[in-house]
């Protein structure tokens, strides 16, 4: 009864901590979303002395649907390369940031200082001001000698091609080490989080695993990772999210190109709620993998 009465609690108060946000969506965002769905099963037009000009479609309401796939040759090359990347660049970020995160962790002189860099980029607009920095950073880094420079990432990427990995893989991991800022700056959420979990840890479980002569990689099988796990779960949603509406995606410039730039405004709404469906997809997925992975993960704690 009283593991019931708290959670009852716990949900009161985790729907009053999404409330502002769902109160917002609805006097904010809900007309817009609606209009963004008329758009995609007509043919806008701007006609001057008119305004918006709603024409139905000779092919019926899900022709710029159909069309994204089978007229369009840009845009499914460019969703799946999308889609691609997200699946080599998500877990190299989530173990870049848990990693930096015990790192932060441990108690060592400075530490307060070194975890307000890796919280600069959430102080700064993202956007196009955060491309802007990005990009000047990664010009400034990549303005040295490549034979030189400290970021260059091509003998890594020749013995990651010996090994026989993908080139999809091995492209990816070679941008992300030639381009540390754009990790870093990718990873500054991730790592906060992460350090909040690791801070929830109580340092009598390490002692208990130290005096049982646990190893510093069991520690982190059997102590570590069941405590972090819920937390890896938040950060893959959030780092899924955040590479889908990054303004450095290519799926997100092409859709803002057909509608700003050739002026196809009921085009670009139907590539959106394709892109938005996929989106849901893939956190579908990764929410039943993880459903799937949770009872494993408290089994191998219980022992």
């Amino acid at each position: 009864m009283k593991k019931r009465n708290l959670l009852r609690k716990r949900n009161r108060v985790g729907f009053l901590f999404i409330l502002p946000w769902l109160v917002g969506i609805v006097l904010f965002f809900a007309q817009t979303i609606v209009n963004l769905l008329r758009y995609s099963f007509t043919d806008l037009q701007v006609v001057q002395g008119q305004g918006f000009v709603f024409n139905a479609l000779p092919n019926g309401a899900f022709t710029h649907y159909i069309n994204a796939f089978t007229r369009d040759a840009q845009f499914p090359q460019i969703l799946s390369a999308s889609l691609s990347e997200m699946l080599y660049r998500i877990p190299i970020i989530l173990v870049f940031s848990l990693v930096v995160a015990m790192i932060l962790n441990q108690d060592f002189k400075g530490r307060g200082v070194m975890r307000s860099v890796f919280f600069i980029p959430l102080l700064i607009s993202s956007g196009v001001i955060a491309s802007i920095i990005k990009t000047s950073l990664t010009s400034t880094v990549m303005s040295a000698d490549s034979s030189d420079n400290l970021f260059n990432a091509a003998l890594l990427t020749q013995m990651l091609y010996r090994f026989g990995l993908p080139d999809n893989l091995v492209n990816t991991v070679g941008s992300l080490v030639s381009n540390v800022t754009d990790l870093v700056w990718s990873s500054s959420v991730q790592i906060i989080v992460f350090i909040m979990g690791l801070m929830t840890i109580p340092v009598s479980h390490y002692e208990v695993a130290h005096v049982e002569g646990a190893t510093a990689w069991e520690t982190f099988w059997y102590v570590t990772f069941p405590a972090v796990f819920p937390y890896i779960f938040v950060n893959l949603v959030y780092t899924v999210i955040d590479h889908f509406v990054s303004y450095d995606n290519a799926v997100m410039k092409y859709i803002m190109n057909t509608a700003y730039k050739d002026y196809k405004y009921s085009y670009a709404a139907a590539m959106c709620w394709i892109y938005f469906i996929i989106i849901i997809a893939a956190l579908g997925v990764m929410t039943w993998a993880v459903s799937l992975l949770s009872p494993m993960r408290e089994k191998k704690a219980k022992r």
